[in-house]
């Protein structure tokens, strides 16, 4: 054997022993091994035990993440909601225990380093609640689909408590995309001042049945009447009786009854927006330039609004233009954060109109004023100011009329038929309808009874076989033809159905699958469903009767009416005043149902309905006329 083959048996050797060596490295922490690496070139396939741990080099700085596992060793799948409430949930309580115990013993540092990796590993997110009255609430989501980590929707404080404990590590729990609370830019959460006022109905001493309602604010008292020789007695009765005795507060915009005190109002609520774009924007990184130019623009449009030399047409058209901004999608399709604000920003958008327009406005907090989210002031052509005595101080009475106005976002929210429809002046219908077995002519009835039918599908515990479904079916579309004897029923019926069934099933689809098979089955709750959007539909078609309908509204309604056009966002504003326009019902099936743990299914908004500028009845009506063939 030469002599270099035996020097190369030695240096094999040598590198054996090395390598043997070197899988036996016992390090106590990662900064030994770090250390030790420094000095020495150690392979990342070499093995090595740190913290009584055996890992390969090369993953020794790596992250591990957390892996879930079940009873059975399977792993929790963090995209179903029942993996994540029952074994997400507890790992989540559980490590926040052990976080609080490291807090009490004052080691902060690997305290901070556990929350951190909870919430790495199970990507934890959480909306952002600004609003009054939601500070000692939250709600955690899991997972990259963002499911809820108790499966309910509702915030509470169990889930506060949690992001409480994160956050004195230092660790702040990530806002979800799209979280941040849509209520933030109401006028209700951004000007926070309240002032207080009182209703009361006062006695009519002239004999003539007026219906006579009394404001008093601060010092002044402002009077509404409703004279039974005026010719719109019935529209104003029904916006007096809209509103409640006692006490009711305002949000508090300043005395807005003169000139002066609208252009400090018009600057109050402008600043008090600014400052909530402001607040909303510490909460987003600053890598998302698209959403922190959205708040830059908002703001240089806030500050054009405070030029007083702009016109009401100026003024109007900037205020539009702001409220597009908030729906403006970046250059690669960048999503808005305040997409879902845009409706809640259109009320301060009317305060603001109105008091550029020269009204006295109000902005009731409290439920006294049912129908008018804002509340502008008009003269009533009484005599104005009368002098009278209460409590022996003297004070003046202005007469006003209400202007009040219900805001709208292209229109609308799903719920507002009720309110509609108690505000609502019909027209008699020409034969007699049986609807819930109750016999009459009258349209405000015959609404009311189908809306009624809620409560009879998801309040009581009726059960739904075919036969109370084909009676209940019948008996709508029977009452549907005394309305519209000339439309080809069946023709309507046929398309109706499919797009309410084709609304059912996409629904259906969306729920938790696990808690629907605990429910009555799936095929009565389509049924169940199917009755209820036939009944919304009977409803709005009903009211919106050309002839028996609707005739006057007791409520005016501003639509922020938005349009889109290659991209960009243009808002149009479209006013119905319930006298010479009205505000029109629209059917739309496809709202969103929830489900509760009993696997009961109900509608997400209780009436789905939307507003409509022009009579959906009359497209209707031409569209399935009767044909003679």
């Amino acid at each position: 054997m030469s002599v270099r083959t035996n020097f190369q048996i030695l240096l094999n050797k040598i590198e054996a022993e090395k390598r043997a060596v070197l899988n036996e490295l016992d390090f106590k922490d990662k900064e030994d091994f770090k250390e030790y690496t420094d000095d020495h070139k150690v392979r990342d396939t070499t093995k090595v035990t740190i913290d009584g741990k055996e890992m390969k080099a090369g993953d020794v700085n790596k992250e591990e993440k957390t892996q879930l596992t079940k009873e059975d060793g399977s792993p929790v799948d963090l995209t179903k909601q029942a993996d994540v409430k029952k074994y997400a949930q507890a790992h989540i309580k559980d490590t926040t225990s052990k976080i609080e115990k490291l807090l009490k013993s004052g080691n902060k540092d690997e305290a901070k380093k556990v929350a951190e990796k909870l919430v790495k590993d199970l990507n934890l997110q959480q909306p952002l609640y600004l609003q009054e009255g939601k500070e000692n609430v939250a709600k955690i989501y899991v997972g990259e689909k963002a499911v809820k980590m108790t499966g309910n929707r509702t915030p509470n404080v169990g889930q506060k408590k949690i992001v409480d404990v994160l956050e004195k590590t230092g660790v702040k729990i990530p806002v979800k995309p799209g979280g941040i609370s849509r209520t933030a830019m109401s006028i209700q959460q951004t000007t926070t001042k309240r002032s207080t006022g009182k209703v009361k109905t006062i006695k009519d001493e002239s004999g003539k049945g007026r219906l006579i309602k009394e404001l008093q604010v601060g010092d002044r008292k402002i009077r509404f009447v409703a004279d039974p020789e005026s010719s719109n007695y019935e529209v104003q009765k029904l916006k007096l009786q809209n509103i409640q005795d006692g006490d009711i507060e305002f949000v508090d915009i300043g005395d807005t009854s003169t000139e002066e005190g609208r252009k400090e109002a018009l600057k109050q609520t402008g600043d008090d927006i600014e400052k909530m774009f402001d607040n909303i924007g510490g909460y987003i990184d600053e890598k998302d330039t698209h959403n922190k130019e959205i708040i830059k623009n908002c703001k240089d449009k806030l500050k054009k609004l405070q030029d007083p030399n702009l016109s009401k047409e100026e003024h109007q058209q900037i205020m539009l233009d702001l409220l597009a901004e908030t729906k403006r999608k970046g250059p690669n399709g960048e999503k808005s954060e305040f997409i879902m604000m845009t409706a809640y920003l259109a009320e301060s958008v009317e305060v603001m109109r109105h008091l550029k327009d020269g009204k006295e406005t109000l902005v009731p907090s409290s439920g006294n004023f049912k129908t008018s989210d804002v509340i502008p002031l008009s003269s009533s052509g009484e005599p104005t100011p009368t002098h009278v005595t209460v409590d022996g101080e003297s004070s003046s009475v202005e007469y006003k009329e209400i202007d009040g106005t219900s805001v709208k976002y292209d229109g609308g929210g799903a719920s507002a038929l009720p309110a509609k429809h108690e505000n609502t002046i019909y027209g008699k219908n020409k034969t007699e309808v049986t609807i819930n077995g109750k016999k009459t002519k009258d349209t405000k009835e015959v609404v009311g009874e189908i809306i009624n039918k809620y409560d009879t599908y998801f309040k009581g515990d009726t059960e739904m076989t075919d036969s109370f479904y084909k009676k209940e079916e019948e008996e709508m579309w029977s009452a549907f033809k005394e309305y519209y004897p000339d439309v080809d029923k069946e023709k309507l019926k046929k398309d109706i159905d499919e797009k309410i069934e084709k609304a059912v099933n996409a629904q259906i689809k969306r729920l938790d699958q696990d808690l629907l098979e605990k429910g009555e089955g799936k095929e009565k709750i389509i049924q169940r469903m199917k009755l209820y959007h036939t009944s919304q539909y009977m409803a709005g078609m009903i009211s919106n009767h050309p002839e028996s309908g609707i005739k006057q509204q007791a409520f005016a309604n501003t639509d922020f009416k938005q349009k889109t056009k290659k991209g960009q966002v243009n808002i149009e504003l479209i006013e119905a005043d319930g006298i010479n326009t009205m505000s029109w019902v629209g059917f739309t099936p496809d709202k969103g149902y929830q489900i509760n743990e009993k696997g009961e299914v109900k509608p997400s908004n209780t009436f789905s309905s939307e507003l409509k500028h022009e009579n959906p009845s009359e497209k209707m009506m031409k569209k399935y006329k009767k044909t003679n063939k």
